[in-house]
This record gives structure tokens, sequence and C-alpha cells, in this order.
């Protein structure tokens, strides 16, 4: 939404129907010789940057022009300079003493007051605890309490007294704040409901005879204008967090709410500085009223001098930073930002040994490629000192955080996936499949729920190996020198091996047509047409073995069924049923002309069955399997099968499909497939199976299911049946079962 702002300004603008640069209109005349401009210097989300950023407009930022901007822009009256969070990082030159050279040259600007936000608490409440004492000024935390004693970690409120009005201070943050910084850091500390937070600290501001409100804050647009808009009593909100509003066109300078609320930003990164100018008359009762608001940024370029004072301590600091870790690593070929948090995300799938690496892209900053990369870019491609965690996710919680993460609207707050294609939805050449459990490695941020993924808390598969991201990178360099993201992603693939056991014990009814009963007396039977008008105790077994190796798959499935038949239950007599088994090998491709497949499948039974002879067939199959819907498999294929029996073969063409949906029940599906034969030899045979399934998961794992299964078999020239006869079987099992599922790599 990267006009998101102006469609803000615009509706704001129309419902308030006033200049939005300026608060009431007066002439000079107007202007009696007691009246007082305050002149309010603003920043926002900095982000940490000491230094001049060299961008695509030239030298921007730095907080040496910043301070000579500082010392020129003020007026004769009295001058405030805020600053409205994300002051101290996460730019590695101010992370590498903890801000505190931040804090010195705001404090050599002459900041009156700031407000922590969320990149404030990277270091957690310890450290920047000890950052305010060196700071002096006042750091304003209306809306986080410690939850050890209910008061403020920093000051709720400040009122300045100037000489004229006085201005009252307050600065909140969003309650999102605890996703976007390591929850460890803010424990013990509540994040506090902005607006009660704020009605509470304007209270105290106006008894103690505040003229003026003004409110930092840290937050998205949208919630800015919701806070602007309920808060009674506040006059100027200067607003941080709102990482949309990157360049200056994005920016409006100053905006009037419907109430009054005048709202101002600046863009990130430092590359301008705001100043707010509000005229105020003074009252008959000695009050001070604001009657004019001009708003109007400086822009820190390379036209901008440095402040001599500033310059040396950033210099200094820079000199302490670049004497670390000179040591060249080696190189790095990737260029984007994306390219390179794809990079982390492979190192990190490699080594916890997992098929997925989980990051967030505000993790990793560009760094440049044309040089060798240095120990020290270490702390600037990562940068925060984060840990590797893994876990075991299943497909369908792994799909909702790729959707979740293609929803936020903040792009550091997407999440980057090594070994996973969001697109085709595939880990490492596989298809994802929902119920099946994945390796994923990750970071701590996120393992804690940061950025708001909450799927990954709780799980009972965490570990944490309390091994830094950084260090690790560290030792990749070292044992590969030139690193690369494609080069990487074709590593570490080993072959997953699936297995699952299922046991079933139930009750079937079993109908068979005459036809049926004529092709058995003729030994033309097929396995899955043998039996009577029965009812019967029925016991079923399936094992399926599976490996995968990238978009290669060998399958192994074999069924059988075993137990005891009669007319009623009560004269029962034992009988064998048919066992089923197949190996089918399929190559996946990426194309849209299916996947190539090859399939042997062997279909007898253990008794006769009701036969003359046990029935005993061979089938060999190759062709296409498509995937049209994720729930949905076709198979197209060319057909051989050969009757033991009978001694007869027939070619002719496959028709398979396959169809899964879950049922509401969590564990509970319905699965259903048919097997279509046609034969083009002068036997002219025909075949249907038909295999359903509605499983009801019950107390783990067990299982109530319910299969019905439909079998038309046809074929020319049996003695005691007409050409256009069909053989028909149906049968329907209740019973309860039991599985296992093994994955192992």
């Amino acid at each position: 939404m990267v006009y998101g702002w102006r469609l803000l300004v615009t509706g704001v603008l129309c419902l308030a129907g006033t200049d939005p640069t300026q608060a009431q209109r007066v002439s000079d005349d107007d202007i009696r010789p007691d009246s007082v401009t305050v002149a309010i210097l603003h920043s926002n989300d900095v982000y940490g940057r000491l230094s001049r950023s060299d961008t695509e407009d030239g030298l921007q930022g730095g907080m040496a022009p910043r301070l000579h901007i500082l010392r020129q822009a003020g007026n004769n009256g009295p001058v405030l300079v805020l600053d409205a969070g994300n002051a101290l990082g996460p730019d590695p030159l101010s992370v590498s003493d903890e801000g505190a050279t931040m804090i010195d040259l705001m404090r050599l600007g002459g900041y009156t007051a700031m407000l922590p936000a969320n990149h404030e608490m990277d270091f957690g409440f310890d450290v920047l605890k000890r950052q305010q004492r060196r700071a002096i000024f006042p750091f304003l935390a209306t809306n986080l309490q410690e939850e050890s004693t209910g008061i403020s970690p920093f000051d709720r409120f400040h009122l300045i007294e100037t000489a004229g009005p006085r201005i009252g201070l307050l600065g909140v943050i969003s309650k999102g704040t605890a996703q976007d910084t390591d929850p460890r850091h803010l424990e013990g500390i509540r994040v506090l409901d902005p607006l009660n937070a704020a009605a509470s600290a304007v209270s105290a501001l106006q008894e103690a005879g505040a003229h003026y409100i003004v409110a930092l804050t840290n937050m998205d647009i949208e919630d800015t204008w919701e806070f602007a808009a309920k808060t009674e009593g506040i006059h100027l909100v200067i607003a941080g967090g709102h990482r949309r509003a990157d360049r200056e066109e994005h920016v409006n300078v100053l905006t009037r709410m419907v109430n009054g609320v005048q709202i101002v930003t600046t863009p990130r990164y430092g590359h301008y500085l705001g100043q707010i100018d509000v005229l105020f008359i003074r009252q008959p009762d000695t009050s001070y009223r604001p009657v004019r608001t001009d708003a109007f940024l400086h822009r820190v370029d390379a036209e901008t001098d440095d402040d001599p004072a500033a310059a040396a301590l950033v210099a200094q600091a820079k000199m302490v930073y670049e004497r670390a870790d000179q040591d060249t690593l080696g190189a790095i070929l990737d260029d984007s930002q994306h390219e390179q948090a794809l990079l982390v995300a492979e190192i990190l799938r490699l080594y916890g040994r997992a098929e997925i690496g989980v990051i967030n892209l505000g993790l990793v900053e560009r760094v440049a490629t044309t040089g060798p990369f240095l120990h020290r870019d270490i702390n600037r491609i990562i940068l925060y000192p984060v840990t590797v965690n893994t876990m075991k996710l299943k497909g369908v919680q792994i799909r909702a955080l790729a959707a979740r993460s293609s929803s936020v609207r903040q792009e550091s707050r997407r999440l980057i996936f090594g070994g996973l294609d969001t697109d085709g939805m595939t880990v490492n050449g596989r298809p994802l499949v929902d119920q099946e459990p994945y390796e994923i490695a990750t970071i701590d941020f996120l393992a804690q729920g940061g950025d708001g993924y909450r799927t990954f808390t709780g799980n009972p598969s965490f570990v944490e190996t309390n091994v830094g991201l950084r260090q690790i990178l560290v030792e990749t360099f070292q044992e590969r020198r030139t690193l690369s993201h494609e080069e990487l992603r074709r590593e570490g693939h080993r072959g997953v091996w699936h297995s699952s056991w299922q046991l079933e014990a139930g009750f079937e009814r079993n109908y068979v047509d005459k036809t049926t009963a004529a092709y058995q007396a003729q030994n033309e039977a097929v396995a899955y047409l043998g039996g009577f008008n029965t009812v019967s105790w029925n016991g079923a077994m399936r094992y399926i073995l599976q490996y995968e190796a990238g978009r290669h798959t060998t399958r192994f499935d074999t069924r059988m069924d075993f137990g005891e038949w009669g007319t009623s239950f009560r004269d029962l007599k034992p009988f064998s049923d048919h066992v089923d088994a197949e190996i089918r090998y399929r190559y996946r491709t990426l194309g849209k002309i299916g996947d190539p497949f090859l399939s042997i499948r062997y279909h007898s039974a253990f008794g006769n069955a009701g036969n003359q002879q046990r029935p005993s067939q061979g089938f060999g199959s190759l062709g296409y399997e498509f995937r049209p819907a994720r729930k949905l498999s076709v198979r197209i294929a060319g057909r051989r099968q050969h009757n033991f029996v009978v001694g007869k073969s027939d070619t002719g063409g496959e028709l398979i499909l396959e169809w899964s949906e879950p049922l509401y029940a969590a564990g509970s599906s319905i699965t259903t497939q048919f097997r279509g034969f046609v034969a083009a030899t002068d036997r002219r045979t025909i075949s249907i199976e038909n295999y359903n399934t509605v499983s009801f998961s019950l107390l783990g794992r067990f299982r109530v299911n319910v299969r019905q299964s439909n079998f038309f078999f046809r074929v020319n020239r049996v003695p005691g049946t007409t050409p256009g006869d069909f053989a028909f079987r149906t049968y329907i099992t209740v019973g309860l079962g039991y599985g296992l599922n093994w994955k192992w790599r």
C-alpha cells in the first residue's frame, strides 16, 4: 500500500475542510508583542544511521549534518527537539555500542525527549535504562508498565516550562510492539492500550497546567489516525512507525484532523528533519492559545555541513567499529536484499539439518557485494544477535504461515523460506502435504512469536540450540569462502522415507450378482469379485513404504483382507480374501504435461474365496499423472494385464481418479478412488474398481472407518453369460482401525 498515507491524508483533509498547514489563520496585525513562537524540531525512525547513507539521490542523512541543522533551525523563542522512536538501531554501527553514540549525539543536539520504540528495546530493558541515564533527557513511556510494580519503567509524561506556554509531552507505542522485538526483551513489561494510557496522561498534564500537548507515537498509519481521532486534549501527534512513508512524496508534512489534532511525520532513515513552528498568543488569564502552525522539512543531504563535534563522535565510533574484525571472510554473489535473505535462510536450513529454514526479511540488511565480505559485515547482513531453534510443523501450518506472510503489509515482517517454493508449494521439489510433519529451522525471535507468527509457539518438538546465527554464517564462510543462495539451495536435500501401517477389524456385508457366480465357475474371476452374498467378520491391513528424493518418488503399497463369513453371524466359517500389492515410480515435472509414472501391480487371494481356483493377476501400467486440484489426482496410462488362471492377457487404456477431502472433525476425512480399464484386444475386457472410505479420528491413533466398494467386470466369451453381462460385487465394512506413521531421512 505505497500510497496509503496519501489516501489517509486526502480523507482527513476532506473531513477537516481546512488548510492542512494552518491551525488557525491570523494576520500579522493580530499578533501582539507578548505572542510566542515555539519551534518543535522532530525526527522518527532514524534506525541508528549515524553516518550519511549513499542513496540513489546521493548522500543523505547522518547525525553530524542533522546536528548542524538543529543549531541553525531554531528561532528567537523556545525550541524543543523530539524523537518519535527507533533512533538507536538496528544499523550495525549504532548497535555496536548498544546505541551509546547515538544517545551522546542526541544529547549534544539538545534533544528534549524521545519515545523508546521497538528498536530501542532490541538490547533489553536493562541496557535501555542505562542509556536513559546516559541521555539525561527523558524517555516517554506512557503505555508501558512493569508487571511487578504497576508503574512505567520511564516517564509517563513530561511538562516543559518555556518562556511562554507550558508544553506537555507523552509517548505511546503500538500494542503490536511486542511482535516487533524479541519477546524476551519485553519480559516483565506490559504494553497497555495506547488510547486509555494517553487519556490518563492528558488529564494529568491538563491538571498540571499544560497549554499545548504533544504526543509522540510509533505505530502503523491507520493506528495513528485512530489514536489522533479518539484521544481528546492532544494538539499535535509526531508519528513514527510509518514504514511505507519512506520517501518525500509519500509524506504529508502536516495533517489536521476534524477534532483539531494535527499529525506530522518524516521519512525514515533520517534523510529529513522536521520542524513545526507554533504561534501562541497570551490570553487575559495568562494562558497561551495556539493560533497558527507552520510545518516543513529540512533535507539532510550532501549540501548540509557537518557539525564538528558530532562528526568527531561519529568518526570515533567508526574507528572503533572498523578496527574490530577486519579480516576478509569471502564473497557473496547475491546482490539484492531478498536474495541475501534467501542465502541466510538456506544456511539456517543446512545447519539445522532441516527441510525448511525460516527467517523474517527484517532480520537481513543488504550488504554491498562489490568488495570482499569482512568479518564486521556479519553484524550488518544479520542485524540482530538471534539464535537457532528447530521444531516440526505440519504442512497445513506451513501453508498458513506462507499465506499470512504474503498478506502482511510491512515488508520487514514477511517470511523468507529456504527449501520451500511458496509458488508451487513444494519442499525441496516435493509437494507440501498438509498432514505431513516437516523439520523446520528458524530463529528464536520467530520461535517466540515475533512479528505475530504465533504458529511457532508452544510446539512440543521445539529445540533451542543456543547457537548464534552470526556464528553459523562465519563458519559457513570459513568452509566455502564464496556464497550464493542458488548453490546452497541445491544442497542438503536428503531423500525422505515415509512408512505407514494400518490395522482394522470390522463387520462386512457382501453382495455378488449371478453373472459373478458364472464368472467364478469358469475361473474368470479376479480377487475383488470373490465371495458370496454373506455377512462377515473382516480384518484388513495396509502397509505403505515410500521414498522421495527431489522429483523422484517410489511407493510400495500393499493391502490384505482376511476373516470369516457366513449367511449370518451365527454360522461364520473361515475364509481368506484378496491381497493387492503395487510398486509405482513417479517423476515430478515442472511443466503442464503431467508426471510420468510406471506401475507394477499384483492382485490375488490367499484362498479360493469362493472360486474354483485362486485368482491371480498381474498388471503393468505406463502413463502420466495430473493434479488438476490439490486434492485430486488423475492418472492416464496404457496397461497390460495377465490372468494367470486362464492364461490370457489384455492390453488397453487405464484411468485412475483419486480424491481426498478433510472433514470438519479434526483428523477425519473422506477418500475415493476409481480405477477403470478398457482392453483393445479381442477379449474386450472392461473393469471398474471403486473404493470409498470415510474415516473419523477417535482417541488418538484409533479411527472409526466406513469402507464401501463397488466392482464391475466384463469379458467376452464366458460360458453361461452373454457378451453384455457385467459381473458386479459391492460390499460395506464398518470397523475400528489403528494406525502408525513414520517419517525419516
